[in-house]
């Protein structure tokens, strides 16, 4: 620590004092500089206070120069506290002149200094201004992207809008188009199956059917007309009239044309169109509001069915039937016998009626089925 009593004085030469100090005041080499005008700083010290000297100076051997040696620092301390020789040397408390070496430049002037601040301030403004209105300038460069990216992307979407519309309004006129033709195709397939039920009111084919090939062959043992024939030639039957068994596979069912036999039995064989694989078979009777006798007793109740390759064949139950007179008047009856051969010849058995004991009329018989074709070709 450096004691309170220590001052730190600025002494100024110049070349009057310099002549005047040189000859009242014993200098140490070194310690006055007039050429150069420096101002030398020293340290006085009180002597009658500071006995020890040499503490402004931490080794006197880290110093190459004796000019501020303690040796040469004590000789002037002395000689400056004289108070006769402080007359002879002017102390000043500022310096009179500037000094000689290197020195850090003075600062710039106030208003140089604030014209500067000012311009950094705008350039830095301008930078930030510059800056900000990129970033502004990117943006909206993206939004835009954006926006024509999602215009297109409309634009696709429309046209596929588009496309697709077209489409469906093609399919519109092709579904328009199809409807029609399916309107038309229906409409000739109902009319088609319309005049084949009115036909033959059943829409299947009909292989006993006379004006297709089928014929009667013979009555069997024990049946009997009903009535006498119309027209006879030295006592023989020349045609059996309205009421022969032809009338059951002919397609008159009006009332009165039907096969009439005697009491609530018998029979009959039939030649079908060809050799047929028997399905179905099918009975038919009028109304009973347009039957001549007012009700249905003389319909066909049980009956049974039998398929016969020859005549002579003994023939094959293809099943046992019955009509009911509460039914559709055309009833069809699949048979009960799943058969794999096939038959030239059926034979129709009615083995009761509804209550009339005196004749059973049978108005339609049908035989269903599949034809053979190779014998067909055969034939």
């Amino acid at each position: 620590m450096v004691p309170n009593q220590t001052c730190i004085l600025n002494v100024t030469f110049d070349d009057m004092n310099y002549e005047q100090a040189k000859t009242s005041t014993t200098v140490t080499k070194g310690l006055y500089t007039p050429k150069h005008r420096y101002n030398t700083r020293l340290s006085v010290k009180q002597q009658s206070v500071f006995k020890d000297e040499n503490y402004l100076l931490e080794d006197e051997s880290s110093y190459s120069s004796d000019r501020f040696s303690t040796h040469s620092l004590q000789e002037f301390s002395e000689n400056l506290l004289n108070p006769t020789q402080l007359n002879n040397i002017q102390l000043v408390p500022f310096l009179q002149e500037k000094m000689d070496f290197d020195a850090p430049t003075c600062p710039l002037d106030m208003r140089q200094w604030l014209k500067n601040c000012s311009i950094a301030i705008v350039i830095a403004s301008l930078i930030w201004y510059v800056n900000d209105i990129r970033i502004q300038f990117n943006n909206i460069h993206t939004e835009f992207e954006l926006v024509n990216n999602r215009i297109s992307d409309i634009v696709d979407a429309r046209l596929d809008t588009l496309q697709r519309l077209s489409e469906m309004k093609n399919m519109i006129s092709d579904i328009k188009e199809s409807r029609s033709n399916f309107k038309h195709s229906i409409l000739e397939t109902i009319r088609n199956e319309i005049d084949k039920i009115y036909m033959d009111k059943t829409g299947l084919t009909d292989f006993a059917l006379e004006s297709a090939g089928g014929r009667i062959v013979h009555l069997t043992p024990g049946t009997e007309n009903y009535g006498q024939p119309k027209n006879s030639l030295l006592g023989i039957s020349i045609c059996e009239g309205m009421h022969g068994p032809r009338a059951i596979i002919q397609t008159g069912t009006l009332p009165g044309e039907c096969w009439a036999l005697k009491g609530s039995s018998g029979g009959v064989v039939v030649k079908l169109l060809g050799s047929i694989k028997v399905n179905a078979i099918s009975m038919e009777h009028i109304s009973k509001n347009i039957s001549p006798s007012g009700d249905s007793t003389t319909a066909p109740k049980d009956f049974s069915v039998w398929g016969m390759e020859t005549l002579t064949d003994r023939g094959t139950l293809l099943g046992q039937f019955s009509y009911d007179i509460n039914g559709p008047l055309v009833q069809t009856f699949p048979v009960q016998h799943v058969l794999q051969g096939s038959y030239d010849y059926v034979e129709l058995k009615i083995l009761s009626n509804h209550g009339n004991n005196e004749f059973t009329c049978v108005y339609r018989f049908r035989v269903h089925g599949v034809m053979e074709k190779t014998k067909v070709s055969n034939r």
